[in-house]
């Protein structure tokens, strides 16, 4: 599966991480060292197949002309799944963003898509695969030790996902800054 991401700035990457960390050391999450090269991200849409040299031509020629700020003051979880999240505000500036992105992306992302805009929720994953009797108390945790947070996309990243590998990184581009 190939997968296009938005990283952020590092204090809210020290943010995210600090919260896996507390989450693994308290046996809750094991979901930032499940595979090796997982980066704090916002994913902006999926993909299964294609021709990858294409979507990496087409990411080159996109252009953006700041970094996006975004304000994070929720926690949430989706219906059913085992995954707790921090969402961000999704002003207009990110779902212009995001549309801008599908467009350029044409055929390679499918309307049945979570990515697709029709469908997404943006969100950073801050636990996943929880067991079942430990949700209740990953949620509470996170409901309880999350704060609003700024952060600010600076860069897409274009990843490879192979089950029990590492994340191979195939384009990256960062956000011209103003």
């Amino acid at each position: 599966m190939y997968a296009l991401i938005a990283l952020f700035d590092e204090e809210f990457n020290d943010y995210i991480r600090t919260i896996w960390k507390d989450l693994f050391d308290k046996k809750l999450s094991s979901y930032a060292y499940e595979v090796e090269g997982r980066e704090p991200h916002l994913t902006l849409a999926s993909f299964e197949k294609g021709d990858i040299s294409c979507v990496i031509d087409m990411l080159e020629k996109f252009e953006v002309n700041k970094s996006i700020e975004l304000q994070f003051n929720g926690v949430s979880a989706f219906l059913n799944s085992s995954m707790v999240t921090l969402l961000p505000v999704k002003t207009p500036h990110l779902a212009h963003f995001h549309q801008k992105l599908h467009q350029i992306l044409g055929n390679y992302s499918t309307k049945d898509s979570l990515y697709h805009p029709l469908n997404w929720v943006p969100h950073v994953t801050i636990a996943n695969r929880i067991d079942k009797e430990k949700f209740p108390y990953t949620f509470e945790y996170c409901m309880s030790h999350c704060k609003p947070i700024e952060g600010n996309v600076l860069t897409i990243k274009l990843i490879k996902v192979c089950e029990n590998e590492p994340i191979i990184s195939l384009f990256e581009k960062k956000l011209k800054i103003r």
